[in-house]
């Protein structure tokens, strides 16, 4: 049974929650091997490993996922394969959000009481906003709302949450400004934001089929592919300008190119009118998979970049 739960968490995902957690670490100056950062992992990985949960447990309970979405490469098993009951699934998700709650709450103990507000509301934000992604009543990812709540999420919110807890005990860069922290946090959040866009514009016909409205549902493919392309080019540009403010390692983020000239080489190809229904399903098949491992190569680039460079190239001409 344990190797189902840890399973069901979908472990494979964890790399988009701990990649910013380490580039914040890079940009404050802090000391990796410190407990700050582990508990900042693991603050992250929990919280993450519990939205995977109440997403598995609400896409089943509204029938999205199902036999034949299961058979066509786009469900979670978990549970309708019986493989775990809907109140197990529920009660590991509960106790994955308070596993993640018990990393972070020294954190609100131990920040300056001017800097407790703040803290204290990005933090509740990002748990409001990954538990109702996909829980009633709200369910934002079935509104059209998902992909701004995985961007913050993923993004500026993690980023800034882990800052929080870095600068709370550790000996860091306390002056990091909001909009460096922001710019290091925006190549991450769209990468992981083109998972979710490549991910449902694969799926539009049958998240309209159940019900649900997406961004790629209310756009259709066409469009969808140019934003998802959109995303990927932004991502890399936004890396050319972390190297040109911050730091110049930012740079190395371009030896990922290849991997988005393919995915925007099959983006091309959906958008040919020559392609039927069934080549676009195959082509689009494995694309969360792919910005996945772009979005992976990407932020330990970024990461090593920043860590390993102290200012931006036009700092360094000037």
């Amino acid at each position: 049974m344990l190797y189902t739960v840890i399973s069901s968490t979908r472990p494979w995902s964890f790399t988009a929650s701990i990649v910013p957690v380490l580039v914040t670490a890079a940009a404050s100056g802090a000391n990796l091997l410190s407990s700050s950062v582990l508990r900042a992992v693991c603050f992250a990985v929990s919280v993450h490993a519990g939205a995977n949960l109440t997403n598995t447990y609400y896409d089943y309970k509204k029938g999205i996922d199902n036999q034949s979405s299961l058979a066509k490469g786009t469900g979670h098993e978990t549970l309708v394969n019986k493989q775990l009951t809907p109140n197990t699934v529920l009660g590991f998700s509960v106790l994955c959000y308070l596993l993640g709650a018990f990393f972070v709450t020294p954190t609100l103990y131990w920040v300056p009481s001017g800097t407790f507000p703040m803290a204290a509301t990005i933090i509740i934000v990002g748990y409001i906003l990954s538990y109702f992604y996909t829980a009633a009543p709200v369910g934002l990812k079935y509104h059209a709302l998902g992909d701004i709540a995985i961007y913050l999420c993923f993004g500026p919110l993690l980023m800034y949450a882990t800052y929080f807890i870095l600068t709370a005990q550790e000996d860091v860069d306390e002056n990091v400004s909001d909009i460096k922290l922001w710019l290091c946090s925006l190549p991450l959040g769209l990468l992981t934001e083109a998972i979710l866009h490549a991910n449902n514009t694969r799926d539009i016909e049958a998240d309209a089929s159940n019900g649900a409205v997406t961004v790629a549902t209310i756009l259709g493919r066409d469009i969808s592919c140019y934003i998802f392309s959109a995303l990927l080019v932004t991502s890399h540009l936004a890396a050319v300008l972390i190297a040109a403010l911050y730091h110049w390692g930012a740079l190395l983020c371009l030896c990922s190119l290849p991997l988005t000239f393919a995915l925007n080489k099959e983006i091309k190809q959906i958008s040919s009118k020559k392609k039927t229904q069934e080549d676009c399903a195959k082509v689009m098949k494995d694309w969360p998979e792919k910005v996945a491992q772009l979005h992976l190569a990407f932020g330990m680039l970024l990461f090593i970049g920043i860590r390993c460079s102290q200012n931006g190239f036009m700092h360094t001409l000037s």
